[in-house]
């Protein structure tokens, strides 16, 4: 960033640090390969932070996805208004997370029974920030 630039569309200055912050969450961070997901699902460790699952499992490069179950919720609304504020909470606390340096995929499955307020799911990726980190260091040593 020059002088009188601005920082990009979805991005914050933190003046504090003088840093950008990048909230976006674009397309080439999302997983869509079913080889992919075979392998979470086979080969992947997981960790739950209720309501929400992570699987996670090594990858080419990293890549996240997000599910909302049918068996729990039958209608398609629901299910994308969960991976709607799933998308959010990963998007505002992801800079914390710091596993963009990390060749991983990573899977955040809600498994609550009930539709989620937006408190629930941000209480639970602040849980995330705090112990995800060192759980994925465990597995990978």
């Amino acid at each position: 960033m020059g002088a009188g630039s601005s920082p990009a569309p979805g991005t914050l200055v933190d003046p504090t640090y003088n840093s950008v912050a990048d909230f976006r969450l674009p397309k080439s961070e999302i997983l869509k390969k079913k080889a992919v997901f075979d392998s979470l699902f086979t080969n992947g460790k997981s960790v739950v932070f209720f309501p929400i699952k992570i699987l996670w499992t090594e990858n080419q490069s990293f890549g996240v996805a997000f599910i909302a179950p049918r068996k729990a919720f039958k209608k398609a609304h629901d299910r994308n208004r969960i991976k709607r504020l799933l998308r959010e909470g990963y998007r505002l606390h992801k800079n914390l997370l710091n596993l963009h340096n990390k060749n991983i995929a990573v899977l955040f499955i809600y498994i609550g029974k009930k539709l989620p307020r937006w408190s629930e799911i941000d209480q639970a990726f602040k849980k995330i920030v705090q112990e995800l980190p060192s759980k994925i260091e465990e597995t990978q040593i």
